[in-house]
């Protein structure tokens, strides 16, 4: 055993240790007593005991799904010069990860107060046009555990003004930037955003930019929230954390988590599990039909209550994109409906034998689907059209609203069927 070790802090409260073993080999977590005596568990995955977790186990796995991915942990092992692996990501990463926890090395101590730098209008527009990539030259350096593919820069407002958090400073709000190989991301991922409240889901706070040298998204962060003047975090774990399954099984068929499973988490953990069982359920009942293929185990989150932190909600919806509207994306959905992942040939039976799967009365998901693909092109079309009266770049929602229109109408004439998918609707 290589025997470095990591803190795992709470504010000010060691919470445990993670343990390397031989360099790239995994690591081990352990709960510090005093935690285990009056703390709570940091995951569904993870209760509270003082027998240590294994390397590569459901409880291990919670941590290596903080880390970044893609291109982003290219980038960040590259620029670092650290091993490629989940213990030296965590190690140089770890001080603002999601949720309400630090990880630091063991002589380092928390500490969150620490300095805001500005962010001037020059360096956002840098971010802007290189699509969320820091300057080469760039001194003032942040660093952060932001688990994704996208480009994500952390970042705090205090009176309208952007600042980059340094140390362990906390962030509040993260901004997100054009993609590489697709155009538009942010404006869809907003737009998705303002459709799914509308048909009443609880989305994360998003805001849609042009003030700059190119469009860029700002998120309200869920798990932190302001109190006496000082931002606080609050945890959180995704879905594939919960459930134990590591970042690269978010998808079902990577030997993921299913939706049955995603809605029997809820009915274990939620303190209120029928409310929030109806919210995810028309979550993927929106997904279907506006487009989005990409709504995957680690797009669900538990969100501790902020007073009682043995008390969970489902989190609000985040990262919601039209993926319909992007060249050469895969179209099957993430999870599927009655084992079947081709959006537009879903027929009742596929939508009965989910809600049977999901222990819900036979009917609900069918009828959730035929409710919103009546109404879900009307309303795209009002909010399309809110939209381009104030961004100039919306003439792009176009594309949406057309994935939106074809969806729907393929569900409409999926539900008439009963025992099998039928041949496409022309446009289908």
């Amino acid at each position: 055993m290589n025997g470095e070790v990591l803190h795992v802090w709470h504010r000010d409260r060691l919470v445990g240790r993670l343990t390397e073993r031989e360099v790239g080999s995994g690591f081990e977590f352990v709960y510090d007593p005093a935690w285990v005596a009056g703390g709570f568990r940091l995951s569904a995955a993870l209760p509270l005991q003082t027998g240590a977790f294994g390397p590569d186990t459901p409880g291990t796995r919670f941590f290596g799904n903080l880390v970044p991915e893609g291109n982003q942990r290219d980038r960040w092992v590259r620029e670092l010069r650290i091993d490629d692996n989940d213990f030296s990501l965590l190690r140089a990463l770890g001080r603002d990860c999601a949720g309400a926890f630090s990880i630091l090395p063991a002589d380092v101590q928390p500490n969150f107060d620490g300095d805001y730098v500005p962010l001037s209008d020059k360096a956002l527009e840098g971010y802007c046009l290189r699509k969320g990539q820091p300057a080469a030259e760039e001194q003032t350096r942040v660093r952060f555990s932001l688990a994704g593919f996208q480009e994500k820069l952390p970042v705090h407002e205090i009176d309208g003004k952007l600042y980059l958090p340094q140390s362990s400073a906390t962030s509040s709000l993260i901004l997100k930037f054009e993609v590489p190989r697709f155009s538009n991301v942010p404006l869809y991922e907003a737009f998705l955003a303002g459709l799914y409240r509308r048909a009443g889901v609880d989305t994360c706070g998003t805001d849609y930019k042009e003030d700059s040298a190119a469009p860029y998204l700002a998120l309200n962060r869920f798990d932190r929230y302001e109190s006496n003047g000082k931002i606080e975090r609050l945890h959180q774990e995704d879905f594939c954390q919960a459930l134990g399954y590591g970042r690269n099984q978010k998808y079902e068929a990577d030997k993921g988590a299913t939706f049955a499973d995603c809605v029997a988490l809820l009915r274990r953990e939620s303190a209120v599990p029928v409310e929030d069982i109806n919210r995810v359920t028309k979550w993927l009942v929106l997904n279907v039909l506006a487009g989005n293929s990409d709504g995957h185990s680690k797009n669900l989150a538990l969100l501790q209550d902020r007073n009682y932190p043995n008390r969970w909600r489902l989190a609000p919806f985040y990262d919601m994109v039209c993926t319909g509207a992007l060249p050469r994306v895969e179209t099957k959905i993430a999870f599927s409906i009655g084992g079947h992942t081709d959006p537009e040939s879903l027929t009742r039976t596929h939508w009965n034998q989910e809600s049977e799967a999901c222990q819900l009365s036979r009917r609900t998901l069918a009828d959730l689907a035929g409710e919103w693909a009546t109404k879900l092109p009307d309303i795209a079309k009002e909010q399309r059209g809110q939209f381009e009266a104030s961004h100039k770049h919306a003439a792009a929602l176009q594309r949406v609203t057309a994935v939106i229109d074809q969806r729907c109408r393929c569900v409409l004439h999926g539900l008439e069927q009963q025992a099998k998918p039928v041949k496409h609707l022309t446009g289908c």
